[in-house]
């Protein structure tokens, strides 16, 4: 009305950029769309639409969905492929972004976080003919407070080290001098492996490591 103030400006930081990627013109007060100006005041363009109807009847209007359609150029008239027909059919959600509710799964630690980064790799044998043949019938038997279940030789010392958690289990010789204690299934230390040109070569830590964890279940070569 007359003598009502229709427009107060009150800026203290000086950020030409409007909403939508547009540019503020600070001289003539209007919002360059790089093909048009835009005026805030009355919420028109002050040219028609360079698509023409096909931007819809009102050539001259704002976009009709400044917040979930990407038009730079201002060229576009649907976003889609569709003429923008709604849907009849409601989404699957669980095929379309969401936001997951409950606690996220706790990441995977010592034995099992091994055993799903390598057991791949890793030989499968039969836990039970392993005991017997290297833990005697009558094993001593213990578990751990890290998940370990060790079946231990009464007579010799030898134990099989189970882990709970990773489901595999590896075969152990306190008595051997160094660091290398695990046994392959044939009970001796996997040191050295034959090359593909027939030489025999001595095993990497990673190669030893594979060679002496086993996946528990039947026994496949």
């Amino acid at each position: 009305a007359y003598g009502e103030i229709s427009r107060l400006d009150i800026g203290k930081i000086n950020n030409p950029l409007r909403f939508q990627g547009q540019y503020f013109d600070q001289e003539s007060g209007l919002h360059y769309n790089r093909h048009r100006y835009y005026n805030p005041d009355i919420g028109r363009y002050l040219t028609p639409d360079p698509v023409k109807l096909a931007g819809g009847i009102n050539s001259y209007q704002y976009v009709p969905n400044p917040t979930g359609w990407v038009d730079p150029l201002g060229l576009n008239s649907c976003p889609g492929g569709d003429g923008c027909k709604p849907e009849a059919i409601a989404k699957d959600p669980a095929k379309s972004p969401q936001v997951n509710e409950g606690e996220a799964e706790l990441p995977k630690t010592g034995g099992a976080q091994r055993a799903a980064k390598y057991s791949s790799n890793w030989k499968t044998a039969s836990l039970d003919e392993n005991v017997v043949k290297f833990a005697s019938a009558n094993p001593i038997v213990t578990t751990t407070d890290k998940g370990k279940k060790i079946y231990k030789n009464p007579t010799n010392g030898i134990e099989i080290v189970e882990d709970l958690n990773g489901a595999y289990f590896r075969i152990y010789d306190p008595s051997l001098p160094g660091k290398r204690r695990y046994l392959s299934l044939e009970g001796i230390v996997p040191n050295n492996k034959i090359s593909h040109s027939g030489k025999q070569i001595g095993r990497t830590k990673s190669e030893y490591n594979e060679a002496t964890h086993f996946n528990k279940g039947d026994y496949k070569k």
